[in-house]
This record gives C-alpha cells, sequence and structure tokens, in this order.
C-alpha cells in the first residue's frame, strides 16, 4: 500500500528493510545502514563538497555487494538510481582491476523500484510496487538475481581474488626452526 510510504524512513522501515530481511534472507548484520559506510565525495564538479552515505548497503563476507538508495515517494526512484551507481563506482574503483565487490545497485521511493548491475544502466529494471509480490514473473527474476544465496557466491570469489593463494610461515623464510 503506497499510502504508508509518505517518507524517506518510511520507505526505509517498512518497505527495504522488510524486502531484504524477510525476502531476499540477508541477515541484520549484513545490512547496514549510512551511519556504517564511510563517506564518498560525489558530484565534486557540481561544487558538492560533504560525502555521501547510501541508505543501505549489504555486507557479505566483509564486502560490500550492494548499495541500496531509498528516496520519499515524491522524489523519483531514477534519482536514487543515479546516486547508487555514482557510490557503486566510486567504492569498486578501490579494489584491483576487474575485481568489483558491489554488484548491484538498488533505488526505490516506495512507488518505483529500480535495480541493475552497478556498471549497466541499459540492464536495469524499473518495477512498480504493484509487481513486487510473488508470482509475479519481475519479482521473481528480482529475487533470483539479488537473493542472498546469489550474492554469497559474489563475496567469496571475490575474497578468493583479494586473499594471497600462497601462504608462508615467517619461520620458514629465515631457515625454519633449528635456524
Amino acid at each position: 500500500d503506497k499510502s504508508l510510504y509518505q517518507t524517506e524512513s518510511d520507505v526505509e522501515q517498512k518497505f527495504i528493510y522488510p524486502l531484504l530481511a524477510e525476502v531476499l534472507r540477508y541477515g541484520a548484520d549484513e545490512i547496514k545502514t549510512k551511519d556504517y559506510l564511510a563517506p564518498t565525495v560525489l558530484d565534486k564538479g557540481a561544487g558538492k563538497k560533504m560525502g555521501y552515505y547510501p541508505d543501505y548497503a549489504i555486507y557479505i563476507a566483509g564486502l560490500p555487494c550492494i548499495v541500496i538508495e531509498v528516496k520519499d515517494i515524491g522524489t523519483p526512484a531514477a534519482e536514487g538510481y543515479r546516486e547508487a551507481r555514482m557510490y557503486a563506482g566510486e567504492v569498486n574503483k578501490r579494489y584491483p582491476h576487474n575485481l568489483n565487490p558491489i554488484k548491484y545497485v538498488v533505488a526505490t521511493n516506495g512507488d518505483r523500484l529500480i535495480y541493475s548491475p552497478w556498471d549497466s544502466e541499459a540492464d536495469s529494471k524499473d518495477l512498480d510496487l504493484n509487481d513486487l509480490r510473488p508470482g509475479v514473473a519481475v519479482f521473481e527474476t528480482f529475487v533470483a538475481e539479488l537473493h542472498r544465496n546469489v550474492l554469497l557466491k559474489h563475496a567469496i570469489e571475490t575474497r578468493k581474488t583479494l586473499l594471497p593463494v600462497k601462504r608462508i610461515r615467517p619461520l620458514s623464510l629465515i631457515g625454519g626452526a633449528s635456524r
């Protein structure tokens, strides 16, 4: 019911958090709010000097995998989508080439929900709130792409790439224990 979402906080608490926890099955420890994330300066050329905090981020295995931007019902969801994509780009560029822990961006205003891979606006999907229910094909696709089990695999593969492959005990570097 769209009438429940009068403010941005309403959309966050009554729509996004239950969607993340109950439908996509993320744990409370994996759902991080804006106070958790480091600010990132965006739109520097436009004179914006303050850091930017996305409303939610999903962290799995210590890596950010999804960025979620929430707007109030009077603000277009596309505005939040643009901000989420910029934030994902800023975070992903801190990692080595071809290693992008943030895989998806999501934006909503309680009326529309837009999501896509972080680097492809052409692949974005725009869902109406009425489409977000079991049995509707676009909702089932959304759940299949952003479910915790899918992103867990992504996070594990990303961590394997970040962790050193060969581990050496320090004592072996100086000739072993007898040395």
